[in-house]
């Protein structure tokens, strides 16, 4: 159980810098796009906050779990 929790756990801490870094490069496109339509920069700025909250609930089950893993 303590080895599943700790893959679980890694995963979903990937998982979550790689959606961090989606979020970052989302960002980068909202605020650098010059002549975009106003459909656009609504769907940057929806992604980015999307993945910018997937990211943070991946970190933090992810932390959980390897926390859980390591007590067991």
């Amino acid at each position: 159980m303590k080895k599943l929790f700790g893959i679980i756990g890694l995963i979903a801490l990937v998982s979550g810098v790689l959606s961090l870094l989606l979020s970052l490069f989302y960002r980068w496109g909202y605020y650098h796009l010059m002549d975009g339509s106003a459909h656009q920069y609504t769907m940057l700025r929806e992604r980015m906050l999307l993945f910018l909250i997937i990211g943070i609930v991946l970190g933090v089950a992810g932390l959980i779990c390897m926390v859980i893993g390591s007590k067991c």
